[in-house]
Formats: C-alpha cells, structure tokens, sequence
C-alpha cells in the first residue's frame, strides 16, 4: 500500500535513469483496463507506438489552460468517470508517465479527478529537467528502481550521464572539459542524429546553418513553431482532405482562414496574402489541420526576424511611440493607472501580428527540454550553449539529459 496519506489511491513509483526501460516496463504492464496519462504529445505517440491503448495527455484530461487560476481549480469538484471514450469503471490500473515534467499543483489536481479505487502506478526520472513552473514532484515509498542500461551502446556515455545524474542528487560539480570537435558537420546524418542545445537563439542558427543550400522538398519533415509538419504539393490537398480543418473545426473546401491549433492564430485576419502560399499538413493529437505559408521565405532566421520587426513596427505606429521601443519592455513599464488599458490592447496586436510569423526549420537541431524522452544514434551536443544554465545544478541536469539521448556516439561541437 502507498505510504502518501495525501491521496486516496493506491500509489507506487517506478523509477529509473535514462535508457533503464521505464516505457518499455510500463508497456509490459499496461493492459486493456489500464489508462495511461502524460504530459506531453511526444510521450503520448511514443507509447502509442508501443501498442498501447488509453493514452491521453494529462493537460487533456483536466482540460487545463497555459495559466492555472483559481476559480478553475474551484471546479475540479467531482471525480471523472470518462476520458475521452475511455469508461473509467473500466480501468483497473492507472499509470503516469514522465512524472519529472509533472509539477505537484498538477498532480494533486489529477489525482482529485481520478477514481479512488484504483491503483496508481507513477513512472520518471528525478534526475532529468523539472518542471517550469511550481514544485517538482518527490517520490515516496514504495519504489521500484529500474538499473540496467538497456539504451546506450557507449559505455563512456553511460559513465559520463551518470557522473551528472549523480551531481545532481549530490549538489555538486562535474569537473568536465570536453573534446571538440570542428568538422562535425560532416558526420551529420539528419535522419538518425540531432543536436542539441540550451536557448532557442543557438537551434535557430544551427538548423538554418545545417539546412544552408538545401530547398526544402515535399515530404520532408519539418517544424513549424515547434509543431511537426510536412509540405505537400496543392494537387495532393484535395485527394487528402474534402474539408478543411481550422481550429479544430470542419470548414467549407477552399475557405482561406486556417490555422494550426496552439501555433498560429487566424492567419487571414491580419492582412496576409495567401494567394501564392504553398501549403503544409501539421500533425496534432485531434487530427490534422491545414496551414498556408511561403518555405522559401520562412526558412532562414534572418527573415524570421525581419517579420518579428515588422509585427513590432505595426504596434508602434498605433500608439505613437519611439521607433526604437522594444514592445515587450515597454508593456512591462507602462504600468500606472492609465496606462494598463493601453499596454494591454498593445500587448495584443504585438502578439496578434506575431502570430502569422511562421518559425520554419528542419528538426536537426533542438533544445535539450524538447529531446526529453527521445533517443537518437549520434548526440551533438553545444557544450558552449549548454554553459548559459542558470546555475549549476540546471547545468547538471542538462548535460545528464543532453548526453543520455545518445545510443552509439557522443560529439561535442
């Protein structure tokens, strides 16, 4: 039985570092009458890929917005008794996943949804990054511990995430200077490898200097605002879909106002010409919705950026201000009486005319919280961009994901 007082379920920890075969133990117990919650979509297709059924996110099933509130949480008055299709007089066995991204607000608020009698089973990683936002979770007896290396081929790899891992139990530092290595591009295969770095700003320069004299071809993979995606020719779009799709609801064939769920707002809204666009299928969790943009304009930061000024430009004329003004700093100062109405209609356009700027980029590179819970044969890893950590204790638990994301080789570029 669960030594946690707190809750009324029946809880247990399955525990274990990065490559010890926690998804796979999980797969192994799931059955029919078990649900499966997680934090995320990725984690959601990677168990879904294993077979399992009954896999929902955990922001989907208590319906959560990006900021908790307090007259939301007043709600969760009642236990649930459906997910999705999903009778949960049904289920026996409960299993969360990743509970490292999992906060503790967030984990009270599911398990006062969730049936009393049933048998909660939580699975994660301490060592890997913690949440954002709020107080990660500790887990409490009882404990399984997953120990053998199912993952890495490399065993100084192993060695090496381990020395971080146990750094970050400890509080203490990894004396660590790695061995760069120059050409590394050359060794790049972008269907098995990634790369990996800190801040937003450095991925951005690595896929566009990776992607550099490569047009983009249909049928390739690609992230759009972070969101997976491919290109595929304006012939292919009416055999694939007779209706379009556009913020989750069915639209007469050829209405121009489409959008991906989460990552653009109405594009046709703000005055974008769409008439020459190409167009791109995004895949998400509730199905697939239709995107119109331009690859070769939004592929390089450069232009990216060039729009993000424009978007800023626009906001500027409308309330009169320096041409100089930096919108987001000049929300957060004006801050008096009359001006909070003024800052937040400014903040709304700015975020408005930003929302039709498209983040093109092929998924070479990406940020070491967006790898969690992926595995690739070589890891680059921009030890440079990684020692911009906060601190050292988010240092430590950067380079323990960043390296055990690796099955064959580590690089550090």
């Amino acid at each position: 039985m669960s030594n946690n007082p707190y809750y009324e379920q029946d809880t247990q920890f399955v525990i274990g570092m990065a490559g010890t075969g926690k998804s796979t133990e999980l797969a192994n117990q799931a059955t029919k009458s078990t649900l499966v919650l997680v934090p995320t979509h990725k984690a959601a297709d990677v168990l879904r890929g294993k077979g399992i059924e009954n896999v929902y996110t955990i922001h989907s099933v208590l319906k959560l917005v990006p900021s908790l509130n307090e007259n939301f949480k007043r709600k969760l008055t009642t236990r649930l008794t459906q997910i999705g299709k999903t009778d949960l007089s049904t289920i026996k066995d409960i299993f969360i996943d990743e509970y490292s991204m999992i906060n503790q607000e967030i984990l009270d608020m599911l398990m006062a949804a969730l049936p009393e009698k049933c048998k909660v089973t939580i699975f994660g990683d301490s060592y890997q990054l913690p949440p954002v936002t709020g107080d990660p979770i500790q887990p409490w007896e009882p404990i399984l511990e997953l120990t053998t290396q199912h993952r890495s081929n490399n065993p100084e790899a192993v060695a090496l995430f381990t020395r971080f891992a146990n750094a970050v139990r400890d509080y203490t530092t990894v004396n660590f200077t790695p061995r760069v290595t120059k050409d590394w591009a050359k060794m790049f295969n972008p269907d098995t490898d990634r790369v990996l770095a800190f801040t937003n700003k450095k991925v951005i320069r690595l896929n566009t200097m990776l992607s550099e004299g490569k047009p983009i071809t249909y049928n390739e993979p690609l992230l759009m605002n972070g969101i997976q995606c491919e290109m595929v020719t304006k012939d292919f779009m009416p055999r694939l879909f007779p209706v379009c799709m556009s913020k989750g609801e069915l639209m007469p064939e050829g209405k121009r106002i489409l959008a991906s769920a989460k990552a653009v707002s109405d594009i046709g809204k703000y005055g974008t010409d769409l008439s020459n666009y190409k167009q791109c299928i995004v895949e998400h969790e509730d199905g697939d919705f239709l995107i119109y943009y331009d690859p070769n304009h939004y592929a390089t930061e450069l232009k990216l950026k060039k729009d993000v000024e424009q978007a800023q430009m626009k906001v500027i004329k409308e309330n009169g201000l320096s041409a100089t003004e930096h919108i987001p700093t000049w929300c957060g100062k004006n801050r008096s009486a009359s001006g909070v109405r003024a800052r937040g209609k400014a903040w709304s356009k700015f975020l408005a005319h930003r929302s039709y700027v498209f983040n093109l980029a092929r998924p070479y590179a990406t940020t070491v919280h967006k790898a969690q819970g992926s595995e690739f044969s070589k890891v680059f890893i921009s030890q440079s961009d990684i020692r911009k950590a906060l601190d050292n204790q988010q240092y430590n638990r950067l380079m323990y994901v960043a390296i055990s994301r690796g099955i064959d080789e580590l690089i550090f570029i």
